[in-house]
């Protein structure tokens, strides 16, 4: 299937665009997700070698609840408004009380089309299983301390101690 680049939609006689995620759009999600625990939002399917994910619109829009406005808004971008002087509160309020549910999925499903989050996660859960692999055939190595070992009684301490009652002061 052949991925579009943009994805467009008019509201209200507004046009609204969807592109592939910049960094800033990907701070503001992490942020309005920071609280979310997303494993819910998607599923496995397969046998743990072979795990693949698979997002459904519905599922984002139950997890996200009263957020699913400003997560369409951070999305979108405006009709000749460049993306980092967008208003953000002002969006989601026109999303909030300007969209309907159907308009809403399939910015979600396009979301989804546009951002391969599901093939980037799958990519970190294979270098995961990697690491593990790795760890297991090495067997895991304890890492050295930067802490000096224990001194015993009888032994002599360094040249931090303090001197010991018998020593004369210098």
């Amino acid at each position: 299937m052949a991925q579009r680049e943009v994805f467009t939609y008019e509201v209200d006689g507004k046009k609204y665009a969807q592109k592939k995620l910049v960094l800033g759009q990907i701070a503001q999600l992490m942020e309005l997700l920071k609280e979310t625990t997303i494993p819910s939002m998607f599923s496995l399917a397969g046998d743990p070698g072979e795990m693949k994910l698979s997002f459904n619109a519905e599922a984002v829009a139950g997890l996200l609840g009263e957020r699913l406005p400003q997560a369409v808004a951070i999305a979108l971008i405006e009709e000749k408004t460049p993306l980092a002087e967008k208003d953000l509160e002002r969006l989601t309020c026109e999303v909030r009380w300007t969209f309907d549910p159907e308009t809403t999925m399939q910015v979600i499903e396009d979301f989804f089309t546009c951002n391969p989050i599901a093939s980037l996660f799958e990519r970190y859960i294979g270098m995961m299983k990697g690491m593990r692999e790795t760890i297991a055939r090495t067997g895991s190595r304890k890492s050295a301390s930067c802490s000096p070992g224990e001194t015993s009684r009888g032994a002599n301490g360094s040249a931090g101690d303090t001197p010991r009652p018998s020593a004369p002061p210098t």
